[in-house]
């Protein structure tokens, strides 16, 4: 993959590109279990266990944005977000399922009103290198 700048990767919700995005990170965990024991020799031992992925997005506050629209009236109703696509330049990235876990919205004195989303996976997140 050559090299790009953030500004050029895309966040999809469904068919809507989110387009106010700021920042978008995503962070996929493998948690680890412990199974030290003393048959160990004085070293710990850890299996995999389950994993798990979050997406952390920064966004400008706009009036009816669909896709914001979308996130937003998932986390009031508590239901899953399908074909969630957090997209590189070339097309290559990852689509899952997700559902929204918080919304935090601000309205600083002297920028930008601003929304930080978090959500969660609830599927495993398909990298695809043509992903739409």
């Amino acid at each position: 993959m050559s090299k790009q700048a953030g500004f050029e990767g895309t966040f999809l919700v469904g068919a809507s590109e989110l387009d106010i995005v700021r920042d978008v990170s995503m962070t996929i965990n493998g948690n680890l279990i412990d199974v030290t024991a003393r048959d160990s020799g004085g070293w710990r031992e850890r299996i995999g266990g389950i994993k798990e992925f979050t997406y952390t997005v920064n966004v400008i506050y706009k009036k009816g944005s669909p896709a914001y629209q979308t996130l937003r009236t998932a986390l009031l109703n508590g239901t899953k977000v399908v074909d969630v696509i957090f997209k590189y330049k070339g097309g290559e990235g990852f689509k899952a399922d997700v559902f929204v876990d918080s919304i935090d919205q601000g309205q600083p004195f002297e920028d930008a009103d601003t929304v930080d989303i978090t959500i969660m996976g609830t599927s495993v997140p398909v990298f695809n290198s043509s992903i739409s």
